[in-house]
């Protein structure tokens, strides 16, 4: 596409550091209703008012999130949504955005749901066909029932991840209203609440996205609990998802409160320590030890001066992004070197592989309606033709990505609004997507340097891990430059992303990091 520019690891070019802030829509979208709310301050001493606009704007922004007919109500800094969402994952992203928001303690998803109307045989269908078509998941023993639009998964699985990837797939599927995983994680390995302690402590120091430093671990008969600070909801999701680590039975993290108030002058406690490049490969070998999707990978880890490379060979497309990913959101890693070569398990034609491509696309609810055409020659899947937003066409290759067979995707499907950012959010999926890009943005700015300039601004102020007052941004023909001071690389990583959530066509971070980081 000559419009914008992309950034695509696997085809060998420039990479960026990892992710946070929200995305953008297109400018015409219809704005979500705004309820009235309390002005009654929250514990970090935002007001209501504030907090339900910060929410509402994020929504209207997100190209996930279908805002038209959502409302939104703050009390004390907890979040309550109604209204109607069209599918199950747009409900869902849309309490995870309003998460994001700095000052929301909760979020209550009271929406509804006007889920296309489908016969439960072909959403049972469909459902099967992705847990056998997709690599990671084609060898669980799992059994779904179809009733009313409402799905029953049982069977058993090995790992909470691998239950977990189950139940999204559920998720995504057009037509489900509703999703009961009573799918059993049988490890079959008995470990010691101290072993299952080190572990969870382990997942939480090497994680870029969430401060170990605020949190307590307690482990009693495998039952985990978290108690302590994080700054935001989404930190708070992050960090259970990181305590399911091998012999956890449960996660209770009902004793993490949300506090922004501190964590933008924070330092990390894991910048505190040095990270030899030994600890560093042992760290993400740890980290994809943990994921189905490259557990059981052939792969090698060497870091050298924070540049960390892979090399050996994955099952699928998906699980060459997630091992990336994984490695970049661990500490100490400033860069990733991908050289992982793509061995499908299990041998298809590439005829056998482009209908399971069409399939996915037809049965997600973000990419059933659009008009992308699917062709594949020794394994290479090509997309081509027509999206609303760089959401759906990235949406596109995450499908392609995960299934059985595929070697490679070259997306260059044409989107309706290519002047409008795409950023990926790494707290509104924990388990991803993992695009092949971070970021697709135009070449020419859309408003005015003064306009980018205060549209940067606010998406800092509203940033739960930046303080706004200590960056200074500098506009000039689209280009924003940074200055001043962070307390953390993820703060100083997250300004970087809401400039580009702002407006920037590229961006300068001049940003130094406070003593101690």
């Amino acid at each position: 596409m000559k419009s914008l520019r992309f950034k695509l690891p696997y085809l060998s070019l420039a990479l960026l550091l990892a992710q946070t802030g929200c995305q953008r829509k297109a400018a015409d979208q219809v704005k979500p209703v705004l309820s009235s709310t309390a002005t009654k301050a929250s514990s970090d001493g935002l007001t209501d008012t504030a907090i339900n606009a910060a929410v509402t704007k994020a929504l209207e922004h997100d190209p996930g999130v279908d805002a038209s007919k959502l409302h939104v109500k703050t009390t004390d800094g907890i979040v309550e949504l109604t209204g109607i969402a069209p599918h199950l994952l747009t409900k869902q992203r849309a309490a995870r955005v309003a998460e994001a928001v700095r000052g929301v303690r909760a979020v209550s998803d009271r929406t509804s749901l006007d889920v296309e109307k489908r016969p439960d045989a072909s959403i049972a269908d469909d459902l099967k066909n992705a847990l056998l078509t997709n690599a990671a998941a084609d060898s669980y023993e799992i059994s779904e029932k179809v009733s009313a639009g409402k799905v029953t998964l049982t069977g058993s699985v090995q790992s909470f991840q691998e239950r977990d990837i189950a139940g999204r797939l559920a998720e995504g599927i057009r037509g489900v209203r509703e999703v009961d995983n009573q799918i059993k994680v049988k490890t079959g390995v008995a470990r010691s609440d101290s072993e299952v302690r080190a572990d969870v402590v382990s997942r939480l120091r090497w994680d870029t996205l969430v401060n170990d430093g605020r949190i307590d671990v307690a482990v009693h008969s495998g039952r985990v609990t978290l108690q302590g600070t994080v700054a935001s909801a989404s930190e708070k999701r992050r960090a259970s998802v990181d305590a399911w680590v091998l012999g956890a039975a449960d996660v209770s993290d009902s004793g993490l409160k949300v506090d922004a108030s501190g964590a933008q002058q924070d330092t990390l406690k894991h910048q505190l320590f040095a990270t030899a490049p030994a600890d560093i490969e042992r760290a993400i070998r740890a980290a994809i030890a943990y994921d189905p999707r490259v557990s059981r990978a052939d792969l090698q880890v060497k870091v050298t001066d924070g540049r960390a490379r892979l090399e050996g060979s994955v099952a699928s497309v998906a699980a060459k992004l997630a091992a990336e990913d994984l490695a970049r959101h661990t500490v100490g890693v400033t860069a990733v070197d991908n050289a992982l070569e793509v061995k499908p398990v299990k041998a298809r034609t590439d005829a056998q592989i482009e209908q399971a491509v069409k399939s996915a696309l037809l049965w997600d609810p973000y990419t059933n309606t659009q008009a992308i055409q699917v062709s594949v020659v020794a394994g290479k899947v090509s997309l081509s033709g027509k999206a609303h937003s760089h959401f759906e066409r990235a949406q596109a290759t995450d499908l392609a990505a995960a299934i059985e067979g595929v070697k490679d995707v070259d997306n260059v499907i044409v989107v309706d609004h290519p002047e409008v950012a795409y950023v990926f959010d790494p707290y509104l999926s924990p388990y991803g997507p993992f695009w092949v890009s971070w970021y697709a943005v135009p070449i020419l700015p859309a408003s005015p340097d003064a306009q980018i300039a205060s549209a940067i601004h606010d998406e800092l102020v509203w940033d739960p891990f930046v303080d706004a007052n200590h960056v200074q941004v500098d506009v000039k023909r689209g280009r924003a430059t940074l200055r001043g001071r962070v307390a953390s690389q993820r703060a100083r990583t997250a300004a970087t992303e809401e400039a580009y959530e702002g407006g920037a066509v590229a961006v300068d971070n001049r940003l130094t990091l406070s003593s101690g980081g």
